[in-house]
């Protein structure tokens, strides 16, 4: 028996010609079974707790401990996910960045430096109104408005985030569009506006070390500087036209395909942040209401990460590397890892979904005799056998009966699920859910047809 991939990745808004989709599942090419297996994706496991209830809204590495910025606080944490209050801050859309010895943190239009032990606020020369910093070389780079001017860069002093010079400043003058986010990458600094991108180098020129690289202008801005963040030597973000750029070089990649920007065009874009899973970096886009759009970059990909029932956001929110592990810091005000034997969220259901693409056959009508499914299960202290459901559609839009079964009992771990006379079909489509908290690969399915 032949087995085949049953889902790639999600494609928002295709019902009509595809609507597949995959929740709480990313593709792992294989040389098993089938060429695609869908890797189901572990749960958020307490590692701290700020105790707040509130976002994280950015997270940062300083010293050997982790900062973060949640309910108007800066907490400091340890390795050992010891939590303390080091600071008061505004609570908002937050930017971090660090030297070795301090923390800087715009929000609210306000600047702050946290030591470690406590947290301040400091003018920051000739910008009155910071919107973003990041660091580099050692120093702390502002930028935001002054004087009336929304595009301006300011320097700090060398080692010393408290120290501004008003006159260590320049403008991102190629275009008058304000700057939204500043990131440092590969030794450039990025500047991004509303609606270009301008890069800098230090060449240690004497009245500002950072010179414009001239030959590297990007004709594209952002929709937000939260949604930019970096991993594997790329640079990620969301434009205004609600496309998705990677930038490895001097030019924009466009990795949303025309379903996901739809999707984003339907949405109110909160942030992205990049992370690493099962061996996989991702790239995750979050926003109001929906689900996490995720973009795989060893796949190049695109799936959905959900927390609960309702196909709502997941609630991973930021995303750290902290002394080789990946933390998350999500919008309960906990930092969390993802567990490989734990599949749910803070011990909360977390339903894994993958829905295959519309079968058609030229307008002639099919018969489903047998619908196999080879699955990587497992009892997970259930004390029963864990169940996985099948549900049709004869239309691509509406959906008939859940039908159960039970899938990878106790040493069980590759069963085969098998549903029998599902029926005539013009047009098909199949559904499978798993929210029993026990793995979950979906490893291929296999069809007879009468």
């Amino acid at each position: 028996m032949s087995f085949n991939p049953f889902a790639r990745q999600s494609k928002p808004g295709s019902r009509s010609y595809s609507g597949e989709r995959v929740v709480n599942y990313f593709a792992r090419p294989s040389e098993g079974v089938s060429q695609i297996v869908l890797v189901g994706t572990g749960g958020l496991s307490e590692f701290a707790d700020t105790g707040t209830g509130d976002p994280v809204r950015s997270m940062i590495q300083m010293g050997g401990n982790m900062f973060v910025a949640s309910g108007g606080i800066v907490w400091k944490i340890t390795a050992a996910g010891v939590v303390s209050n080091v600071g008061t801050i505004t609570d908002g859309e937050t930017y971090m960045a660090a030297n070795r010895t301090q923390v800087a943190i715009v929000v609210g239009g306000v600047y702050y430096v946290c030591n470690g032990l406590t947290t301040a606020s400091y003018s920051t020369g000739a910008v009155d109104t910071p919107v973003g910093v990041t660091s580099a070389d050692g120093y702390m780079i502002v930028i935001g408005t002054g004087a009336g001017v929304d595009d301006l860069i300011q320097l700090s002093a060398l080692d010393d985030a408290t120290t501004f010079d008003a006159a260590d400043f320049v403008a991102a003058e190629y275009n008058a569009d304000p700057l939204l986010a500043a990131y440092f990458d590969h030794g450039e600094v990025y500047f991004l506006g509303s609606e270009t991108v301008e890069r800098f180098y230090n060449s240690g020129a004497t009245d500002f070390p950072f010179t414009r690289n001239q030959g590297a202008i990007i004709e594209i801005g952002t929709i937000s500087g939260k949604t930019v963040a970096e991993a594997d030597n790329s640079l990620f973000w969301v434009t205004p036209d609600k496309k998705v750029a990677r930038v490895l070089g001097a030019d924009p990649q466009w990795i949303s395909t025309p379903e996901i920007k739809d999707e984003l065009e339907r949405s109110t874009v909160t942030g992205g942040f990049t992370f690493s899973d099962q061996g996989h970096e991702f790239y995750a886009i979050t926003r109001e209401g929906g689900t996490t759009l995720v973009f795989d970059l060893v796949t190049g990909l695109w799936h959905e990460r959900s927390s609960g029932l309702s196909y709502g956001p997941w609630l991973a929110e930021a995303a750290l590397l902290f002394q080789g592990e990946q933390y998350f810091g999500c919008s309960n005000g906990k930092i969390a890892t993802v567990s490989e034997s734990d599949f749910s969220d803070f011990g909360e259901t977390m339903q894994a979904e993958a829905v295959a693409p519309l079968v058609a056959r030229g307008g002639r009508y099919f018969r489903v005799t047998r619908f196999y499914l080879d699955v990587e299960g497992g009892t997970g202290g259930l004390g029963r056998a864990p169940e996985v459901m099948l549900q049709t559609s004869r239309d691509g839009y509406s959906w008939g009966p859940e039908m159960w079964r039970e899938m990878g009992g106790l040493g069980q771990y590759a069963k085969r699920a098998q549903w029998n006379a599902l029926g005539l079909f013009e047009v098909g489509k199949a559904r499978l859910r798993i929210t029993d908290n026990v793995p979950r690969n979906i490893v291929g399915v296999a069809v007879d047809y009468g």
